[in-house]
C-alpha cells in the first residue's frame, strides 16, 4: 500500500520509535537526543497516530505507579487538570503515585490523568521512504 507522496516524489512513512531515557541516580529523564528505537512503520497517518496513542497509554497503565521515578515533582509531569485527579484520591507527591493504579481508578480519572501527562514512551516520525 503507497503512502502520501512529498512534494520530492517520495512515498511518507511514520515510524513508531520507542523514546530513550536516562537514569540520574534520582529520576529517569528522556535523552537529549530525541530519537529511540524504532518499532513499527505505516503507510498511512491515521494508523500511526492511533497505534503510537495506544502504545503510549498502554506503557501509561503499566507504570502508572512507577511514575514518580519520572518527576522530583507531580506538577513536573502532570498539568492542572490531572494534578486535581490526583489530589482527588490523595495524591500529594511522586511517592504517592506508588499507591495508584489505574485498575482502583475510575475510567474518567485514568483518561484525565493520561491527557494530563506530559511524559511520552512512543513518538512519531514522518519519513521519507527509502527504496534500496
Amino acid at each position: 500500500m503507497a503512502g502520501k507522496k512529498k512534494a520530492s516524489g517520495r512515498n511518507k512513512l511514520w515510524v513508531i520509535c520507542a523514546r530513550d531515557f536516562e537514569y540520574n541516580d534520582e529520576i529517569h529523564s528522556p535523552t537529549e537526543s530525541g530519537g529511540g528505537r524504532p518499532l513499527e512503520a505505516f503507510s498511512d497517518e491515521v494508523k500511526a497516530e492511533a497505534s503510537c496513542k495506544s502504545k503510549n497509554f498502554q506503557e501509561f497503565l503499566n507504570i502508572l505507579p512507577e511514575l514518580g521515578d519520572y518527576c522530583y515533582d507531580v506538577a513536573d509531569i502532570f498539568n492542572e487538570e490531572a494534578l486535581s485527579v490526583l489530589a482527588k484520591h490523595g495524591t500529594k507527591d511522586c511517592n504517592d503515585l506508588q499507591k495508584l493504579h489505574w485498575q482502583t481508578l475510575p475510567p474518567e480519572d485514568v483518561q484525565a490523568l493520561y491527557d494530563g501527562c506530559e511524559l511520552s514512551w512512543y513518538h512519531l516520525y514522518e519519513v521519507d521512504e527509502v527504496h534500496s
